[in-house]
């Protein structure tokens, strides 16, 4: 994704690392990962904030090694209540099955389209 972003900023069609070019599927696959964990990350967070009594900062610690699947704890993990470790867990398993796979599998089911939409130029910025 920086790669993106520096490529747009120079004015490049393609993003290139290594003299290699980057495919737009795979460009695109990224942006999937990064929207799905941050979409997941802030469920989490507004959930732990709901359930327990402990610092903004130390709750976003944890859902955040929790969908990283680290392992670090800022100590809160130990005060938590039942609801909260039961948020973390089932956290854990998203991060450790993946954001992307997980995405696969709840997408609906559907035929190849015979079609393609006509592009449109959309202003942005």
């Amino acid at each position: 994704m920086i790669g993106a972003v520096y490529a747009m900023i120079r004015g490049n069609k393609d993003i290139v690392f290594f003299r290699q070019r980057v495919p737009k599927e795979l460009l695109m696959r990224a942006l999937t990962i990064i929207m799905v964990s941050l979409i997941i990350f802030m469920i989490v967070v507004m959930l732990l904030l709901t359930t327990e009594d402990a610092p903004f900062l130390s709750l976003m610690f944890e859902a955040a090694s929790a969908i990283g699947t680290v392992g670090l704890s800022v100590g809160v993990t130990d005060e938590l209540t039942n609801w909260g470790k039961i948020i973390i867990t089932f956290t854990m398993f998203v991060g450790r099955i993946g954001p992307l796979t997980i995405a696969y599998a709840l997408r609906p089911r559907k035929e190849k389209k015979l079609y393609r939409h006509p592009e449109g130029r959309i202003i942005i910025g």
